[in-house]
């Protein structure tokens, strides 16, 4: 199969099995606590050790991902995850479970850096069908784990990621042994040759102009749609499952429009991040303005639609900006960008909380309006070819 269709092939995979880790323990929570004989809310740490690394990983492994041949790291990264969640699903001690969810999530950064580096002659549109394999993963994790448990119990979660990771790694291997069979690379481009170059601060400040865009779109996608159910059965008084509904739809609305907004943003078109920011400040804004339940439904279910939207079309400019180590400047826009959005669930959950969500949505329309006119000059081509730093 063409070189193009294998990288993608075997991103995808990752992506999914690196998906399905984020949201799989805290889909699992009632069970995981009976077994490690501890509360919810120590479970919740279990289940955000693995962000917070994965977060800050994303701009080291970056600069792996520029110097290690991809095949390589691919292989790695998915035997890794793997073995990680064999272990996982082979002790049931909470303190255990945290130091694994910690180094998992640096295996997950750094897969998806990898998945996404690999892509990058894609275009927006690579990085779009990528970005959507991840909510396909979170979103399976969400719907498949109940329905799992009765089978596999507490173990459900890291059973799942065990079948999902060889499931990768056997579509990474083929990929590597038709590549070498036709004398190719097998994921992606070669390993870059960095040089710090000259204005690497102006393109920090560049990428972290991008980043903003994507700290929005995790809010407004993944935050919000966490939040969802409780803030209307809270606020607009909807059953419990009408408000579930809802929720999924929200966080499950990437799968589709992460890859609409690459197939939008393709051949660095930057009008769909533009657009779907300000069309989520105007969805904040409605929901500020507290209307009916209808409405409210209505302006949470736009603004989930257009959370996906940015994300290819930042990742591919952030590639872009930095040709010589696109790893690099993947990795430093992703954590940067992943940092807001973990901060944003910490901050929806106190304002709904102490029911301040007019002050949530009204911070969320700034921000949405702030990221647009930064991504604006973010975005402007100005020939900068340097790395993201020596």
């Amino acid at each position: 199969m063409p070189g193009d269709v294998r990288r993608l092939s075997s991103s995808v995979a990752l992506a999914i099995a690196s998906g399905w880790s984020m949201t799989s323990v805290s889909a699992a929570a009632p069970a995981l606590a009976d077994e490690y004989g501890t509360s919810l809310s120590q479970v919740g740490v279990a289940s955000g050790a693995l962000w917070v690394t994965f977060a800050i990983v994303q701009a080291p492994g970056g600069r792996l991902a520029d110097r290690v041949p991809t095949p390589t790291l691919a292989f790695w990264g998915a035997t890794l995850m793997a073995g990680l969640n064999l272990v996982a699903a082979l002790v049931s001690e909470l303190g255990l479970a945290i130091a694994i969810r910690l180094v998992a999530g640096i295996v997950g950064g750094t897969v998806m850096v990898a998945a996404a580096r690999s892509v990058t002659s894609l275009g927006a549109r690579g990085q779009g069908l990528v970005g959507g394999a991840t909510a396909v993963g979170s979103t399976l994790a969400v719907a498949c784990v109940p329905v799992l448990e009765p089978l596999t119990g507490w173990r459900t979660p890291f059973v799942g990621n065990v079948v999902l990771a060889l499931v990768a790694l056997a579509v990474v291997l083929r990929a590597r042994n038709a590549a070498r069979a036709g004398g190719e690379a097998a994921l992606g481009p070669p390993v870059a040759t960095v040089g710090p170059g000259a204005g690497t601060d102006r393109l920090r400040l560049r990428l972290l102009c991008l980043s903003s865009a994507l700290g929005c779109s995790l809010i407004a996608g993944f935050a919000l749609g966490g939040w969802a159910p409780t803030f209307l059965e809270q606020e607009a008084g909807l059953g419990t499952v009408a408000a579930a509904v809802v929720g999924s739809a929200v966080v499950g609305g990437s799968i589709i429009t992460r890859p609409l907004g690459g197939v939008l943003g393709h051949g660095g078109d930057f009008r769909v991040v533009w657009g779907s920011l300000t069309c989520i400040a105007l969805g904040a804004l409605v929901l500020a303005a507290a209307p009916s339940p209808t409405l409210q439904v209505l302006a949470l279910l736009a603004v989930g639609v257009c959370a996906g939207l940015p994300f290819a079309a930042v990742i591919d400019r952030s590639a872009a900006l930095s040709p010589h180590a696109p790893g690099r400047a993947v990795g430093f826009t992703g954590t940067a960008g992943t940092l807001v959005g973990m901060a944003g669930v910490v901050l929806l959950g106190v304002a709904v909380d102490h029911d301040e969500t007019e002050l949530m949505f009204c911070g969320l329309a700034a921000y949405a309006v702030i990221a647009a006119l930064a991504t604006t000059w973010a975005a402007t081509p100005v020939g900068d070819r340097s790395g993201v730093g020596a």
